[in-house]
């Protein structure tokens, strides 16, 4: 409706004048390499843009089982000319008409504008999903639709019902009232309901959200806008709550808005990771390409170089993460444990070789690292240098000690089970529980129970008192390589715990090891 369109225009207005966070500017930025053209109301066009600049809206959307109309090379140059060859969903149709609407020319859906039967337009394409969605004028979020036949344009308005109450006056009045929108995406809570926002568990529209300056988000009952500033939405509610207890950021863009401005906190990227690695891909491989676009603006700003998901500027503290069950965004009782990916997906030091939700469980303000890293690389296959790699290899040197792993499981209530890891070496042992000791996946923790493992000693929260420990298996290709299974951590993560006091005193572990150099692959 026109009200509908005016209200959007007056949120993007007030962010082009009064949003300096945002950063927007009203210069024409350089266009993708290819757009549909929108400009001639009875045909739409795909337009190779040569450079050309302007200003253009990017789709964030669901990729379904349906038969989307995709980009190839043979209907390249058919495109070109109009798309009366192809059948546009009802969710792309929607699309162009909202870019007229708001007055833009162009418009960027990924399937339509990425050659999909050439691997090497993907690469070059994924490589630059950065400046696609920073730069679009607003990004489109396709969020509370589960199938690309299903319109957002319009949408059913929310339960409403006019209740009849005594005044104190005696006379009758009449409150209306409607059922309640949920922002549960916007704000402070873990439990995004995925039927009503299909589109917030999946992994590519993750980045596509955080990289955008701003987006538009297009749900069952309202449309929301959210920006680096701030967050909107048509019934007045995300407002309300901004101005009380609530953590807006805590599920929205401005909550990783510094890894694009000055120097990278890259404990920001740490988060960013624990909340991309619970998102869903149709294709285990996409892990890593479907967040280069962050990766790359992460390192446009002094990060280093980039090893298949972590930054050499803070390597040793991205080594000690924890592969922890995933959940159920709609039922907090399922829980799947960690899964090896059923393709390669990256080096077993990486969090990539794993499918879990990936969590770092130390203190930053403890750094007494005890390793020192001799040499890292990672093959990386095509034209993305943030996309896959075919292989990585860790030179580490510390502290390594042979001991026996037994794993010990301990049922109880329905869906209650504990367990508890005995380590020993040399006639001495010591029992961890499963929060300190956490093997990577259950196929690693049937391989290692009553066998001998290795333990690298990466971290001390103080001399001689050992805090992480990264568990590690030969191989099984040449002995002298190594491939992570699990880690250890001694249980000191708080900096207010004393420096004396620890759960597990696995320092005797560790009782007259000698340093050595061991390879991880």
């Amino acid at each position: 409706s026109d009200k509908h369109i005016t209200k959007i225009k007056n949120w993007i207005a007030e962010c082009n004048n009064k949003h300096p966070l945002c950063g927007y500017s009203t210069d024409l930025s350089s266009l993708p390499t290819r757009v549909i053209d929108v400009s001639q109301s009875d045909k739409p066009l795909l337009f190779e843009t040569g450079g050309n600049r302007g200003q253009y809206i990017a789709l964030s959307h669901r990729w379904d089982d349906a038969q989307l109309p995709l980009l190839t090379t043979l209907n390249l140059q058919q495109l070109k000319l109009g798309f009366s060859s192809i059948r546009l969903t009802r969710r792309f149709k929607d699309a162009i008409a909202f870019t007229r609407a708001l007055g833009i020319n162009y418009l960027w859906i990924d399937c339509l504008c990425i050659l999909q039967d050439s691997a090497r337009d993907w690469e070059i394409q994924s490589a630059n999903m950065a400046s696609v969605y920073r730069n679009s004028y607003v990004t489109i979020c396709v969020s509370g639709f589960q199938a690309s036949s299903d319109g957002f344009v319009s949408r059913p308005r929310s339960k409403s019902w006019e209740i009849d109450v005594n005044m104190p006056s005696d006379e009758i009045g009449r409150v209306k009232a409607r059922e309640a929108i949920h922002h549960e995406l916007f704000y402070g809570s873990d439990q995004v309901d995925t039927t009503r926002n299909p589109l917030s568990v999946r992994g590519w529209a993750f980045q596509e959200r955080i990289l955008s300056r701003r987006v538009l988000h297009f749900t069952e009952y309202e449309t929301t806008y959210e920006c680096d500033t701030g967050t909107w939405c048509e019934c007045g509610r995300l407002e309300m709550k901004s101005r009380v207890a609530h953590d807006m950021s805590s599920h929205s863009i401005q909550k990783y808005a510094s890894l694009f401005s000055g120097t990278p906190d890259l404990l920001t990227w740490h988060d960013v990771v624990s909340e991309y690695s619970t998102k869903c891909f149709t294709k285990d491989e996409d892990v890593l390409p479907a967040l280069s676009g962050i990766a790359s603006k992460v390192q446009s700003k002094g990060s280093g170089r980039y090893f298949a998901g972590l930054w050499e500027n803070d390597f040793l503290a991205s080594l000690v993460w924890a592969a922890t069950d995933m959940f159920d965004a709609n039922d907090f009782r399922k829980a799947t444990r960690p899964l090896r990916p059923s393709s390669y997906r990256g080096p077993s030091w990486s969090w990539v070789a794993v499918q879990a939700n990936i969590e770092w469980k130390f203190s930053y303000q403890v750094r007494y690292f005890v390793v020192r890293v001799q040499e890292v690389e990672c093959t990386v296959l095509g034209a993305n240098p943030f996309g896959k790699v075919s292989s990585g290899r860790l030179e580490i040197f510390g502290l390594v000690v042979e001991a026996l792993l037994e794993i010990k499981t301990r049922t109880g209530p329905p869906n209650y089970e504990s367990r508890s890891y005995p380590l020993s070496r040399d006639g001495t042992s010591i029992s961890v529980d499963s929060y300190h000791l956490q093997i990577d996946t259950q196929e690693d923790a049937d391989e290692a129970d009553g066998s001998k493992i290795f333990c690298l000693l990466m971290r001390e929260y103080a001399p001689g008192k050992p805090s992480d420990i990264l568990l590690l298996k030969p191989d099984g290709v040449s002995s002298s390589n190594f491939r992570r299974i699990g880690i250890c951590n001694n249980g000191h993560i708080g900096s207010s715990m004393d420096v004396d006091q620890s759960f597990y005193d696995v320092s005797i572990l560790f009782e007259g090891a000698t340093r050595t150099e061991i390879v991880i692959v």
